[in-house]
């Protein structure tokens, strides 16, 4: 599979006549195989999945939160929380619910990185930048 990886990656710099304009049989890239599942599995399982699950299960309260707002007829808001015993169920809602939103983007983001793979042409090569070529270091360089 790697040797098919970096064929694939050959053929593609071939076509962008990469070798000729840079004037180098070799290159050094920093560059991400995706999907994160396929290389980091324990990575997603420990460390991702874990906060995204904690995140939502830490805003439960939200749907009391709602229940309490309906029971009173307001809706959520962004007013100040008032301190001490008399705090608006509706500014603390209009909160909780950003944090949900924010958990949920979250949760979105790192699942985007994950794909079921069966086969080579299910990889993906995220490159970040163009480190050194015959020649050439290119540390001084923008990534674009």
């Amino acid at each position: 599979m790697e040797a098919e990886v970096l064929s694939r990656l050959d053929a593609v710099l071939t076509a962008k006549g990469f070798w000729g304009n840079f004037e180098t049989d070799w290159v050094c890239l920093d560059t991400e195989l995706m999907p994160w599942s396929e290389k980091a599995q324990i990575l997603l399982s420990d460390q991702y999945a874990p906060v995204g699950r904690a995140g939502r299960e830490s805003l439960a309260a939200v749907e009391a939160l709602k229940e309490a707002c309906k029971r009173e007829n307001r809706p959520a808001q962004t007013d100040r929380i008032t301190s001490g015993q008399n705090v608006d169920p509706s500014a603390l809602l209009w909160r909780y619910e950003a944090k949900q939103e924010a958990v949920e983007r979250y949760i979105c983001a790192y699942r985007e990185y994950c794909w079921k793979v069966d086969g080579v042409d299910d990889l993906k090569i995220a490159p970040f930048h163009l480190l050194a070529c015959e020649g050439k270091v290119f540390s001084d360089e923008t990534h674009v």
